[in-house]
C-alpha cells in the first residue's frame, strides 16, 4: 500500500500564472516524487505535497514520514531513469531539482 497524502496549495501558488510547460513539470514532479515514497518507503505513514509561490519562483515539497521499513532495491522492479529525467524536465523550464532521503 502506499501511505495517504496531504496536499496544501498556498493561495499565492493558486494565483500564479503558469506556463502548460510549468504545470506539466510539476504534475510529474509530484507524480514521480509519490511513486517513489510508495516504491521506497512503503511502510511510511504519511507523505505531504506542498506547493507554494513568490514572486520569484514556484516551490514543490514532497515529503514521506520516516519509513520504519527503508528499501534501497525498489518494490516492483528494477529502478528506471526517473529522477535523471525529472531534473532535465525541471531544468528544461529554468528550474532546480533537490532528491534527498528521508
Amino acid at each position: 500500500g502506499a501511505p495517504p497524502v496531504a496536499l496544501e496549495v498556498t493561495e499565492a501558488a493558486r494565483r500564479a500564472r503558469l506556463g502548460p510547460e510549468v504545470e506539466t513539470s510539476v504534475q510529474r514532479v509530484v507524480r514521480e516524487a509519490l511513486t517513489n515514497v510508495r516504491r521506497h518507503a512503503p511502510a511510511a505513514p504519511s507523505a505531504d505535497v506542498r506547493i507554494d509561490a513568490d514572486a520569484e519562483r514556484l516551490t514543490v515539497q514532497v515529503r514521506n514520514a520516516p519509513s520504519p521499513e527503508r528499501r534501497f532495491a525498489p518494490l516492483g522492479g528494477r529502478g528506471g531513469f526517473g529522477l535523471l529525467g525529472l531534473r532535465e524536465r525541471v531544468e528544461a523550464v529554468e528550474g532546480e531539482l533537490r532528491a534527498e532521503p528521508t
